[in-house]
């Protein structure tokens, strides 16, 4: 057996010496779509020239996230790959850098299987976590984007938490894992409202403030036609009468806010400007709403 992986490293030396050199390539739909591996689901791209495939769920036995690189190579008209495996390892063996197999597949005659194999790391402290033949199956055709489906899984997981929290919890932890994302993403506009939602919930009057000034920015620079009402709701608990009126003008113009939205708590500051009757009449709404009865 020792024997047989030693004649297949040869021929994947030679063949991966040989990929170096010109190649066509095989169409780029034979490898697209997303795949079922030993590493999760992944998505092949193309990029820089090569053929990569990218994990689309997080791997955290192995350190690997979602969007990393797992495996890049070339595929050759007969179905032929020859590249590289990224190497699940542990963190002694990896040095400054990740560790990486040369390797060679065949895909299948529909185009929906690859197998693999691939060279045993130098690195003995890797071998137990090293699997010689690693199989893929396609399991869609669908591409997505990975960063923004990363992205988009990372704002519900907060939004998600941020429901969950009671009032007086720290926020602190939450608060430093938006603003990584907003650094990261600055002209993303769910993780404004994330941080303007997270702002309304510390409530205190700097933190509504501060939401107000997000959400102003929201509002102009993304043309978001919802930050109106949060804006005019946000300057009704904050006694900006006038402003309040201003942004509820515009979320009603936009058809955004509806009479019973108005009967809910936070716009007693408003119940007694004639400029709320007109909106009200405005949403043709049949009497002033006012705030639920407090049970006794």
């Amino acid at each position: 057996m020792r024997g047989m992986f030693t004649a297949k490293a040869v021929l994947l030396w030679a063949v991966v010496v040989a990929a170096f050199g010109p190649s066509t390539g095989r169409a780029a739909e034979h490898m697209a779509g997303r795949w079922q591996s030993s590493y999760g689901a992944v998505q092949f791209v193309h990029r820089g020239g090569e053929l990569v495939a990218v994990l689309l769920e997080d791997q955290p036995a192995c350190g690997f996230k979602m969007c990393d690189e797992i495996i890049r190579g070339r595929l050759d008209e007969d179905g032929v790959w020859i590249g590289q495996r990224r190497v699940c390892a542990p963190k002694a063996c990896l040095g400054d850098g990740d560790l990486w197999t040369l390797e060679m597949g065949l895909v299948s005659d529909n185009d929906n299987r690859i197998d693999l194999v691939g060279i045993a790391p130098e690195q003995d402290c890797a071998l137990s976590n090293f699997t010689p033949q690693v199989t893929s199956h396609r399991v869609s055709l669908e591409v997505v984007d990975c960063q923004e489906e990363r992205l988009s899984r990372k704002v519900a997981a907060l939004d998600k938490r941020m429901n969950a929290m009671t009032k007086g919890q720290d926020i602190s932890a939450l608060e430093q894992e938006i603003d990584a994302l907003m650094e990261e993403h600055p002209r993303e506009i769910e993780l404004a409202h994330l941080k303007a939602h997270l702002l309304q919930i510390q409530g205190t009057p700097e933190a509504l403030e501060e939401a107000i000034r997000l959400y102003e920015d929201v509002a102009h620079s993304h043309k978001d036609e919802f930050a109106e009402c949060i804006l005019a709701h946000l300057h009704a608990q904050t006694s900006h009468v006038h402003q309040a009126i201003l942004h509820l003008n515009r979320c009603a113009k936009f058809g955004h806010i509806k009479c019973t939205d108005l009967a809910k708590p936070g716009w007693d500051q408003l119940r007694q400007e004639k400029a709320l009757q007109e909106i009200l009449d405005q949403l043709a709404c049949e009497e002033s709403p006012a705030p639920p009865a407090k049970k006794p």
